[in-house]
């Protein structure tokens, strides 16, 4: 694989982080390019072996039907990524995790992969939370020859690429919205603004409007986008100049790291992602979710607003006393509030309220 077809994956990951549903044909394409017979795209349990999402690719029908949990417990390759754990390292061949000698003996190879011919592996783990991986994996049947050293390699190329679009296509993928052929960042609850390598606005949604009008940490001058520290602009720009640069991308998959700039005198997160846009070279610049105010979450959930005050601070990382302490009220009328929240809004734990409530918009009616 030459740098160019490197370069050209590596934008369509990226171009990925608006439309997830683009990784299974990617994965399609480097299918043929590594020489496998099958890919697969999978989310799967840490703990429990659970098979949340599954893509496999040039598989027989019947052999993706039978492909259930069951063999997912049992895949040896996985299990030893888990055990060790090797989540988040570069692709590496299936021989390097286990013996080629103790995968033909596995239950799993016995029951499922000398039946539908899949015995050499290529793949990487990612994790997406506390409870579930993604697994990218290419596979070869038992006819073919084991992957090379030089395949694992140029795989490794795009492996810090894959990495980014593991944490960030979450940011795009919760929205309500549906993907269109336009940049669908109307919809995200962050403020959000395309620009170019000088740091020429192209874009801003709602809320990337708003942080420049209320001009603590950000302004526009002949169009640009400028920061009021010095140095983090000095800092952004260089960012930027970098990951518009396609050969950059090729050396230094170390351009995934987040930004921290200063907002209203607190330290935020932001991300770029890189992207193509009418041949044109652009990144999209992504702040902190927005939390919604207690107003917000009352009237899109259909709460009381002492309820959506617990629910708020809640959310927020407050533990019971804090929130007792922040609303005047004792600790068990916090778990009152809360239980009558869980009950209303039909979720079963904090956890799942967070989860709710993180979802609210803050200012602005939900686009659905």
């Amino acid at each position: 694989m030459n740098q160019t077809h490197i370069s050209d994956y590596i934008d369509r990951i990226y171009q990925a982080v608006l439309t997830p549903e683009d990784i299974p044909t990617i994965m399609d394409d480097l299918r043929t390019l590594v020489d496998a017979p099958y890919s697969s795209f999978q989310v799967e349990g840490i703990h429990n072996h659970s098979l949340d999402q599954m893509h496999l690719v040039n598989y027989d029908p019947t052999s993706i039907n039978s492909y259930s949990d069951y063999f997912v417990s049992r895949d040896p390759w996985t299990q030893t990524i888990i055990n060790r754990g090797m989540i988040n390292t570069p692709f590496q061949c299936s021989e390097r995790l286990v013996s080629d000698k103790d995968y033909c003996r596995s239950e799993f190879y016995q029951d499922w992969g000398r039946h539908w011919g899949v015995r050499y592996a290529m793949g990487s783990g990612f994790q997406i939370d506390q409870q579930h991986i993604l697994k990218l994996a290419f596979q070869r049947h038992c006819d073919h020859t084991p992957f090379t050293i030089a395949e694992e390699q140029t795989l490794n190329l795009l492996h810090g690429h894959f990495e980014q679009w593991v944490r960030l296509h979450g940011i795009f993928s919760d929205q309500q919205q549906e993907i269109s052929s336009s940049l669908p960042l109307d919809s995200i609850n962050r403020p959000v603004w395309v620009l170019d390598r000088n740091m020429v606005l192209y874009y801003s949604n709602h809320y990337g409007q708003q942080q420049l009008a209320d001009n603590k940490a950000f302004s526009l001058s002949n169009n640009q986008l400028r920061l009021k520290v010095h140095h983090q602009h000095t800092q952004l720009e260089k960012r930027i100049q970098l990951l518009t640069h396609s050969d950059h991308l090729l050396q230094h998959a170390i351009q995934r790291e987040p930004v921290f700039l200063t907002v209203d005198q607190q330290t935020e997160t932001f991300w770029l992602i890189p992207f193509t846009q009418h041949n044109q070279r652009r990144v999209i610049l992504v702040g902190q979710k927005v939390i919604a105010d207690e107003q917000d979450i009352e009237n899109q959930l259909g709460i009381t607003r002492r309820q959506a005050q617990a629910a708020m601070l809640l959310t927020k990382g407050h533990n019971l006393a804090d929130i007792a302490q922040d609303m005047n009220i004792s600790v068990n009328t916090v778990r009152n509030q809360l239980s009558s929240c869980y009950r209303e809004l039909n979720v079963a734990n904090q956890s799942e309220l967070i989860e709710l409530v993180s979802h609210t918009w803050k200012g602005v009616p939900d686009p659905d």
